[in-house]
């Protein structure tokens, strides 16, 4: 669960931020008032610094409420 969770943390904010860079690069790029070719080292450093963090969270926190979840739901059950 908690490998699922960590893939599924980064699959996100890779494929958000890949999009937004492929799709909406200039108009991103303007509102966050710098030159298109700084987008792309400002993207990545939102992946490793965001991504990494939210990724780790994902992992600890998303199997401990799922468990929680699945107990609570197996009482209720019986």
């Amino acid at each position: 669960m908690s490998i699922a969770s960590l893939l599924g943390a980064l699959t996100n904010t890779v494929l958000v931020l890949g999009l937004i860079y492929l799709f909406y690069r200039q108009p991103y790029a303007n509102a966050l008032h710098m030159d298109v070719t700084q987008l792309l080292p400002a993207l990545l450093a939102i992946v490793f610094t965001n991504g990494i963090a939210e990724a780790v969270a994902a992992c600890i926190i998303a199997p401990t409420v799922a468990t929680a979840i699945l107990k609570a739901r197996s009482k209720t059950a019986s």
